[in-house]
């Protein structure tokens, strides 16, 4: 565990100068994973960071010639850069690269139908995940999403020609995760659950399709 001082708050419940404590003990992290201003324990890219035991540099005096405006990264060339090897996705965001593990989010198991007809569950939870960790960007969420998902299916679920997955219509950030499976799928179903009383979507994806 270390002190590490806020350097750039961005959207996500921290405070610029605020020091935070490191809930890991590696020294090399790229990501910290700290408890943020409104006492949740997230990741974080070390970016947004200075090591409180840095030394602070004070800048030269002498005049500099001013530096050419940077030009931000559109959402377009953002999502060009998404590489998804196993369940690890990285990108570029303005020259830096990002990259989070998902790694055993989600899951497959056989289902009682057909040996061909397999079941994709924990859509909710790496949905969550994403949102929780990524820098938020227009579109950035949805690529990187249906791009680990349609790797999950490619890699993990070989010997299936279909692919089934459900939730509820009011599950956190169901507006995101539908976008991509309603994409993907074959079909959609909506019903209503007489066993909960809540809407649920089920999605068929044909394998050969994405």
């Amino acid at each position: 565990m270390k002190i590490i001082t806020c350097a750039n708050a961005r959207n996500y419940n921290l405070t610029v100068g605020e020091n935070y404590t490191t809930l890991q003990d590696d020294d090399n992290a790229e990501i910290y994973l700290i408890r943020n201003d409104i006492g949740l324990e997230r990741n974080y890219h070390s970016s947004l960071f200075r090591d409180e035991e840095e030394e602070r540099v004070t800048p030269p005096q002498a005049e500099v010639a001013e530096a050419a405006p940077i030009v931000p990264d559109t959402d377009e060339e953002i999502i060009a850069t998404i590489n998804v090897e196993e369940q690890v996705v990285s990108f570029t965001i303005d020259g830096e690269r990002y990259r989070y593990d998902f790694d055993g989010y989600l899951s497959e198991s056989s289902t009682e139908i057909s040996c061909g007809i397999r079941q994709m569950s924990n859509i909710n939870g790496i949905t969550r995940n994403i949102v929780d960790s990524v820098p938020h960007r227009p579109g950035l969420s949805k690529a990187i999403l249906k791009a680990l998902i349609t790797n999950f299916i490619a890699m993990d679920m070989e010997d299936c020609a279909i692919v089934i997955a459900s939730t509820n219509t009011n599950a956190d950030n169901f507006d995101l995760l539908a976008s991509v499976l309603d994409e993907m799928s074959e079909t959609t179903l909506d019903r209503l659950n007489p066993n909960s009383d809540n809407d649920i979507r089920l999605w068929t994806i044909v394998k050969d399709d994405i």
